[in-house]
């Protein structure tokens, strides 16, 4: 006569090692699994394009704003700061969504007699801030 399983314990056994075996859904769980990773790249990527683009655009409207403090009969750097800040203001209204930051712009005069433009934005990101 057989030994009846009765016990809790073997039948979990039992059960654990059935499931242990059967490998339907496989697929299902791998890519339930995978799913947020590729959400997080895919989003990330348009981060990254995004940061990219603005970069470009920031680096336009200061080359134009540096070209236009250049051209001005003006040689101090007050006088440069103000020029340069309101052509490059004029210039990054193309662009309502990317905040410029003033207190980080700066023109400046060298000793080669070359004006020297850089500027900081602010940008929304999906995923992080870049």
């Amino acid at each position: 006569m057989a030994p009846r399983i009765d016990s809790p314990i073997l039948y979990g056994l039992k059960f654990l090692r059935r499931l242990w075996a059967d490998a339907r859904g496989n697929a299902a769980m791998l890519f339930g699994l995978s799913l947020p990773v590729l959400i997080l790249i895919s989003v990330g990527g348009v981060d990254i394009h995004r940061a990219s683009t603005v970069r470009v655009n920031l680096q336009d409207a200061l080359d134009a704003a540096a070209l236009a403090a250049a051209r001005s009969s003006y040689t101090e750097d007050a006088d440069l700061q103000r020029v340069g800040l309101a052509a490059l203001r004029a210039n990054m209204q193309a662009y309502p969504d990317v905040i410029l930051r003033e207190a980080d712009t700066s023109f400046v005069l060298n000793d080669e007699n070359v004006v020297v433009a850089s500027s900081k934005v602010d940008v929304k990101a999906l995923v992080a801030n870049i």
